[in-house]
């Protein structure tokens, strides 16, 4: 993907705070799993038939949107701390991640932060967010704390969080003192938002794009199978029945 053209928005940042509620302090990079890539490597998956979960496919859909929303926000925002996160079956999605994302800033001859934080702990959705809590209490961190996922993804992710003791709790009861900690941190603001409203805020072409994108089959038909099958995992969250499975790679 190319750097989008922002030559006609005004205030870029302005927008992005606006979008995501206020200026973020963390930035939360959801796992979109991950595909395999040239030499032999790993890379987020694209939107390229065989990518992205599809039976017994790797990743998520476009997962690789997450990762440049991410891009960009570090790009207007260079002060707040970058996560990136999962680590399964030995490989680290983290990683893979990471040195996406650092390609990136670097073909944009931007400043990368310091230090990208890995969260190499979790396995799926749910982990995701326990690890994220833990984040948060351990570190003390304050402010607008945003985890970025696809847009098909943000009302499971919002809900797991809700449910998170009752998923947690019955294997890992040490969790209910993280869990009252981080409910009564006071100036934590923890929300969930999709890479596609970011990258649209950036620039109006990208919203075009992907828009007639996903008009066109196969396109279509596997984004409609990725909504229904997150809306599946929502009515389980709802209904007390779910299970989390770890990432498939």
């Amino acid at each position: 993907m190319e750097q989008l053209s922002t030559e006609n928005l005004i205030d870029i940042p302005k927008q992005l705070e606006d979008n995501l509620g206020w200026k973020p302090t963390v930035i939360y990079l959801v796992s979109p799993g991950i595909a395999a890539g040239k030499n032999h490597d790993f890379k987020s998956p694209s939107m390229l038939e065989g990518e992205y979960f599809r039976g017994k496919s790797t990743g998520y859909i476009g997962g690789i949107l997450r990762v440049w929303a991410v891009a960009y926000l570090h790009k207007y925002f260079p002060e707040a701390k970058i996560v990136t996160s999962s680590k399964i079956e030995g490989i680290s999605h983290a990683e893979v991640q990471e040195r996406e994302l650092l390609n990136i800033w670097e073909k944009w001859n931007i400043p990368s932060p310091e230090q990208i934080i890995k969260e190499e702990k979790s396995t799926n959705t749910m982990t995701e967010m326990e690890e994220l809590v833990h984040l948060i209490v351990d570190n003390g961190w304050r402010g607008n704390i945003v985890a970025v996922t696809n847009d098909y993804h943000v009302p499971r992710v919002i809900k797991t969080l809700d449910c998170l003791p009752s998923l947690i709790l019955p294997n890992d009861p040490s969790f209910e003192d993280i869990w009252e900690r981080f409910k009564n941190m006071v100036g934590v603001n923890l929300s969930v938002k999709d890479a596609e409203s970011i990258l649209s805020t950036v620039s109006p072409k990208f919203e075009k794009t992907l828009q007639e994108a996903f008009e066109k089959e196969p396109l279509k038909s596997y984004r409609k199978l990725r909504i229904e099958l997150e809306a599946r995992g929502l009515r389980a969250l709802e209904e007390g029945t779910y299970k989390a499975q770890p990432l498939k790679i």
